[in-house]
């Protein structure tokens, strides 16, 4: 059995998302026009057509169309539907320019992630994060998901099996991951702030010393 065939949904594209679409046809004047106009600036120097708020991108000659919902081979046929009124033969290609994750906690490399492939899944995102510290707890992992009027909070255990299948297997852009840290950290940063007054003290005390043998 193969996981991805199983599992795997197809991203849709969401208002927010910055998509690069790109034409080549029997007319370059219509080509032109279409892939210049990709005027929004991406990550990367790269550009893109915005989904608004309302789930519409707007484009020369067609106007506004909704794509929100949309999966990117949906949005691809329809477009070369679409042009096809204006060209021959078009080949249209479509991408997501703005597809990131953030991870934060007890990951190798704490920060902001980004794909070229929408089609990325929690496991892969902490692995390109660096993978789980000594003092990660992979039983305690937070998902934080933003919808259109609200954020969602899901506690993962990673080794859970049922995690493949789950609705936080596959991750969506601007999802934010958090590892939490096991009792050996806590216990550590607990121990080390029980002994910070002293630290402090000592310090001050060295500090003042220096500066009165200094004055001899």
């Amino acid at each position: 059995m193969v996981l991805d065939s199983v599992y795997w949904s197809e991203a849709k594209i969401r208002k927010g998302d910055q998509i690069s679409i790109n034409i080549a046809s029997l007319n370059p004047a219509i080509d032109q026009i279409i892939n210049t106009a990709n005027s929004i600036s991406g990550q990367g120097g790269e550009s893109g057509y915005f989904v608004s708020e309302k789930g519409f991108i707007f484009l020369p000659r067609v106007g506004n169309l909704m794509v929100d919902g949309m999966t990117y081979a949906q949005l691809t046929d329809t477009l070369q539907t679409l042009f096809s009124e204006y060209t021959k033969s078009p080949i249209v290609s479509v991408r997501l320019v703005n597809f990131q994750i953030i991870v934060l906690g007890e990951v190798g490399r704490q920060g902001v992630l980004r794909f070229a492939n929408p089609n990325i899944d929690i496991y892969h995102a902490i692995g390109m994060a660096g993978g789980l510290t000594d003092f990660g707890k992979g039983s305690r992992v937070l998902l934080i998901r933003q919808t259109d009027s609200s954020r969602i909070v899901h506690r993962i255990n990673l080794s859970d099996p049922n995690i493949i299948g789950s609705n936080v297997y596959q991750l969506q852009s601007g999802d934010l991951i958090y590892v939490e840290a096991n009792s050996a950290k806590r216990t550590q940063t607990s121990v080390t702030w029980q002994f910070m007054p002293i630290i402090t003290g000592g310090l001050t005390f060295i500090t003042t010393f220096m500066l009165l043998i200094t004055r001899f």
